[in-house]
């Protein structure tokens, strides 16, 4: 139990950083020139300017904390192949996102999205 409670770090500061009203970087043009502004991952405001990928991201990262919450308390393979295939999405469209408009934020949940990858192929493949 306690080994499985640590896949459960990186998706709680994954979810912490995205709530951060600095992680997605918008550009309005205006007659004097450009106003940049940052909101959460969670804002809507981003979404209607059709930038979909941080919203989904955000409510995937919602999603694998909460499969990973529920493989802590019952342990099955199955859980861990939808945490990967979910973790697999949410850093393409991460990437994707970080493409256009980089943040620090950005990179930041970007390479927890990988670690948490990385630790969930190992910890599947000790045991």
């Amino acid at each position: 139990m306690k080994k499985r409670v640590l896949l459960l770090i990186a998706p709680i500061i994954t979810l912490i950083l995205e709530a951060l009203p600095f992680g997605v970087k918008m550009n309005f043009a205006t007659a004097e020139g450009t106003i940049t502004r940052y909101t959460s991952y969670f804002d809507t405001l981003p979404y209607f300017y059709a930038m979909f990928s941080p919203l989904i991201t955000a409510v995937l990262c919602c999603a694998i904390f909460i499969v990973l919450l529920i493989y802590c308390f019952w342990e099955t393979w199955v859980l861990l192949i939808i945490v990967k295939v979910l973790l697999f999405i949410a850093v393409i469209l991460s990437v994707w996102h970080s493409l256009f408009y980089i943040t620090l934020l950005s990179v930041l949940i970007t390479l927890l999205m990988v670690i948490e990858l990385v630790v969930i192929k190992c910890y599947t493949d000790k045991t």
